[in-house]
């Protein structure tokens, strides 16, 4: 686990273009399937790695033998003491070995060494073993939803809101920790 380098990117793009498409694969049309490419996606976080849009957006990376097999993006929220995840994932045939749950809580560390508690994340909510795999690291629905549109004739997909709080652990640590970056 580690932060992202800018010759990761095209490990990074290739495992978001399978990921995406793994997820949207029955949800979208042929066509907008088609933009899901490695090219597309490494493309994205050059400019975004290049250009932070803020100290707390982070790109981190798990890697299996020196190979990126899954990615986490982080970023803040409009509270203070808010983060979000913004987007994720661990490569298909890379998945059941831990990856997933090593890159949440790396996220979950690197937003709380910012003083970042307050943590939210928008997934499908048919996603059900990615809404099950958040529900058992300690995420709860909000209530939040989104209808968007995914196809050219209006076709929509709900993504729902989680969040977690992990100042109440946080708080049980040494004081000391609360350096500011």
């Amino acid at each position: 686990m580690r932060t992202a380098r800018p010759e990761d990117l095209p490990a990074i793009g290739a495992v978001q273009a399978q990921v995406w498409r793994d997820a949207f694969g029955e949800l979208v049309e042929p066509q907008t399937l088609a933009e899901f490419t490695p090219a597309a996606f490494e493309a994205a976080w050059r400019e975004s790695l290049q250009t932070p849009p803020s100290p707390v957006h982070r790109l981190l990376v798990a890697t299996e033998l020196d190979e990126v097999v899954g990615f986490v993006a982080l970023g803040p929220t409009d509270r203070p003491t808010g983060g979000e995840i913004l987007s994720g994932g661990v490569h298909p045939d890379r998945r059941g070995r831990g990856h997933g749950s090593r890159l949440l809580n790396a996220a979950i560390d690197t937003l709380a060494a910012n003083d970042v508690h307050h943590v939210r994340v928008r997934i499908v909510e048919s996603d059900t073993p990615l809404v099950r795999f958040l529900a058992v690291a300690g995420f709860a629905a909000t209530g939040g939803y989104a209808d968007r549109v995914v196809t050219s004739t209006g076709g929509t997909v709900r993504e729902i809101e989680l969040h977690t709080d992990s100042s109440a652990s946080a708080e049980q640590e040494d004081h000391d920790h609360n350096h500011h970056h």
